[in-house]
């Protein structure tokens, strides 16, 4: 909803005088920015078509040191407010909006600063109006003052003047301001550009302005507020900046802070009662469950949560209160994930309980797992019965479900679960948490029912087209490093101990003999070399009697990490490898090469010879969808910043394949590896990186995915806070698929808590994708 401005009268600091004191005010404005002050404007509001002769926009700050000097005049005479009501005026290089008057500002953005609309200006340009710097202004060279808003920084600082004031924004002056609806004002953070409406009404906002002048003896901030004026009805509190102090019960206690909640609440759906306290190592915020405290704090917003930054104080006013009753989480919303996005920032901080979980997501190496309510185990949803997972799914066009039914469950302030799909929690009591772009339950009571891990193998196949006779597959093996920390590479991270590595190659040993059962030729992602990766090829050989060979051409990503392709010498040929390269393919400097945005992990080509057939095997690792926009919790849209360059590397891909089909259109073509992108459109995305590769454009020969061959309730390779995807994928050319009698997705990893990766004796978790197997006969 927007406001139209409140267009009360002031009090002033000068007489009232004519009919637009009060009438016209001061509704927006821009004083600072990242880099050069672009965008610096101000908006006044009031009566449609009203013009502003004999008005003066005046900027009062502290001249060449001393307070009440006019640092800024800004003639309005001749001007006249828009239909609309509101009147934008701002610098040449101005790119929020449209403004109606064109003018010189360069605003003052380091220190106290007193805005004004005055009528009847008489005055100059660095005119002294304290002149004893007492913050009382001893000349005052207009009739009457129309609006004033003041900007703080610090209350040793500058005078300020006026009857209303605004800031600090954490230590700076604010930024930018808005008026709102109760005729208080409010911060826009540095940053956000996108909360201004220049040349329409404000959006709504809570007020944090203040009347006493802060830098008189005044307070500096609102005090005395509730936790529900603190988190307001949006996703970012109004008090950002400002120091508060507020009570409530504690409700759960964790090792750097503490949840508290009012215990009464204000029937407001849309505010949140509860509120995370911060309090580092301070030994002056000792609390227990029950106690009712004051807190005094700054708030923030830490990454979109809102919280206290570490107390000023925290006083225990009295002990052993009841905890407010927990809301009830169940038949969640499962398509419109905003919605459910406001639904639980209404939450956030607050006690809330889950009582029958089914777990649909596997503990990860946080202690956090995920679960749906049996309300949501409904048929035409997300919900695999088959493998009591949530599935990311098509829904037609570029509509996506992302399963908003998810609920995730923390073990922050309690010992972790180690479940997977198809456990069974009860009884879940917690508080709404929002960290890492997701919304969790940090549980404090809780049971649950854990199936036994079953003996391997667990892959299942399905049956066979015809007798087949080689197997050619993909497998993301997560981080197989070598011990040596290269100081080329930024490996430090994933440098393993020789412990771990033992581990890590006695569970991939095992992985490739029980779960793949030795297929002929293999694509890996993300081994750090060749030789690390001839290091597990021997230790296969050793128990299998087999002649893995490990090949690879390097990479130019930051960690090291590379495509490569693992093959039996026993069962077929290397003809030819090679990295694809801007020399074959033009373009792959751009898609991977050291200048593109997220370097590395360029193709890597095998060529071998399959009993009579010659196969080519392209080894692919695409750019990572880490560092896309949070799919919830923030309020705005979904923004997926990494899919162009994986555009750019499936249009290198695809253009390489279209090579060799030019020279030989029966040629027998594998594209495998993680492509780290679904099969399907999402939002606004257009053509995917995956139809880039398999569909190319208009005229290019179509290839297979064979992602897409596997039965629905069985398509996913990888699992990310309870959504089950496919990321990885086997895509062949139709000469290729001729000669295809089967296809599986090997479940082996994903769906698996993340504590069997220490786990040396089974080969289950020995990565966090699951690897994909074709069989042909040649």
């Amino acid at each position: 909803m927007k406001f139209f401005p409140s267009l009360c009268s002031l009090t002033c600091i000068a007489l009232a005088g004519t009919h637009l004191q009060g009438q016209v005010v001061i509704n927006e404005l821009r004083i600072d920015q990242s880099s050069t002050d672009d965008d610096e404007f101000f908006e006044l509001a009031g009566p449609a078509n009203a013009s502003l002769d004999n008005l003066t926009y005046l900027v009062i700050g502290d001249g060449s040191g001393n307070s009440g000097t006019i640092e800024n005049v800004t003639p309005l005479t001749g001007q006249t407010l828009p239909a609309s009501g509101f009147f934008v005026a701002a610098e040449s290089t101005f790119t929020l909006g449209t403004a109606d008057y064109v003018t010189s500002l360069n605003f003052e953005n380091s220190d106290n600063v007193t805005h004004l609309l005055v009528e009847g200006f008489t005055g100059s340009d660095g005119q002294d109006l304290d002149t004893d710097d007492d913050g009382v202004l001893d000349v005052t060279p207009w009739t009457s003052i129309a609006s004033s808003l003041g900007l703080l920084e610090d209350p040793s600082g500058e005078k300020l003047y006026g009857d209303t004031f605004l800031g600090p924004d954490g230590s700076f002056v604010p930024g930018a301001a808005q008026r709102n609806a109760d005729g208080g004002y409010s911060i826009i953070g540095f940053g956000d550009f996108a909360s201004h409406t220049p040349g329409a009404a404000n959006n709504a906002a809570t007020s944090t302005s203040y009347s006493e002048n802060p830098t008189t003896g005044g307070s500096s901030g609102p005090e005395g507020v509730t936790i529900m004026q603190i988190q307001g009805s949006g996703y970012t509190s109004p008090y950002v900046g400002q120091s508060v102090q507020t009570t409530g019960v504690v409700t759960l206690v964790a090792d750097d802070h503490f949840w508290i909640q009012d215990p009464d609440g204000d029937g407001d759906d849309a505010t949140s009662d509860g509120l995370y306290v911060y309090r580092g190592l301070s030994t002056n915020s000792a609390v227990e469950v029950g106690d009712l405290v004051e807190v005094v704090a700054n708030i923030t917003e830490y990454y979109d949560l809102t919280e206290t930054e570490q107390p000023d104080t925290v006083t225990v006013l009295s002990k052993d209160h009841d905890l407010p009753e927990p809301v009830l989480l169940n038949d969640r919303e499962n398509l419109d994930m905003a919605a459910e996005s406001a639904y639980r920032e209404s939450l956030e901080g607050m006690r809330v309980s889950v009582p029958l979980g089914y777990v649909v997501g596997p503990t990860n190496n946080y202690g956090e797992f995920v679960v749906i309510t049996r309300a949501d185990m409904r048929l035409g949803s997300g919900y695999n019965p088959y493998h009591r997972a949530m599935m990311v799914r098509s829904l037609g066009g570029d509509s996506v479900d992302y399963n908003p039914e998810r609920i995730m469950i923390d073990d922050a302030a309690r010992t972790t679960a180690n479940l997977k799909p198809g456990d069974l929690v009860r009884g879940v009591v917690g508080v709404m948490d929002y960290t890492f772009s997701d919304y969790k339950v940090v549980y404090d009571e809780m049971t649950y029912l854990a199936r036994p891990i079953p003996s391997t193998p667990v892959s299942r196949r399905s049956s066979n087209s015809g007798a087949w006779n080689y197997k050619i597959g993909t497998f993301n093996v997560e981080n197989l490093f070598d011990l040596v920390d290269n100081p080329d590479k930024d490996d430090e991270g994933s440098t393993p101990t020789a412990d771990e590595l033992e581990t890590k190659l006695s569970k991939l040993t095992l992985a490739l003999i029980e779960e793949l059962e030795l297929p002929d030729v293999l694509t890996i992602e993300e081994t750090e070399n060749t030789e690390i990766l001839q290091v597990l090829a021997d230790r296969v050989n050793a128990i299998a009697d087999t002649d893995y060979v490990a090949i690879s051409g390097g990479s130019s990503d930051g960690r090291g990490i590379e495509c490569a392709i693992l093959y039996n010498d026993h069962t077929v040929d290397l003809i030819d490898a090679f990295l694809i390269t801007e020399s074959l393919v033009p373009g792959t400097e751009a898609a991977f090469g050291p200048a593109s945005a997220s370097p590395g992990r360029e193709p890597y080509v095998g060529i071998f010879q399959l009993g009579s057939e010659e196969v080519t095997v392209i080894a692919n690792h695409f750019k990572s969808k880490g560092g896309d926009g949070a799919l919830w919790g923030t309020g705005e849209p979904f923004v997926r910043e990494t899919e162009q360059q994986r555009k750019l590397q499936a249009q290198v891909v695809r253009d390489y394949v279209n090579q060799l089909l030019a020279e030989n259109a029966d040629a027998n073509i594998v594209v495998g590896g993680d492509l780290n992108d679904f099969y399907f459109d999402e939002p606004g995305e257009g053509q995917n990186p995956v139809s880039i590769v398999v569909d190319g454009t208009t005229g290019d020969t179509a290839l297979t995915n064979l992602i897409e061959q596997v039965p629905e309730y069985d398509r996913y390779t990888y699992m990310y806070v309870g959504n089950a995807q496919v990321l990885d994928h086997l895509i062949v050319s139709p000469a290729l698929l001729d000669n295809l009698r089967g296809q599986d997705i090997l479940h082996v990893n994903a769906a698996w808590p993340a504590n069997l990766e220490a786990d040396a004796s089974t080969p289950l978790r020995s990565s966090d994708h699951d690897p994909i197997e074709a069989r042909f006969h040649f």
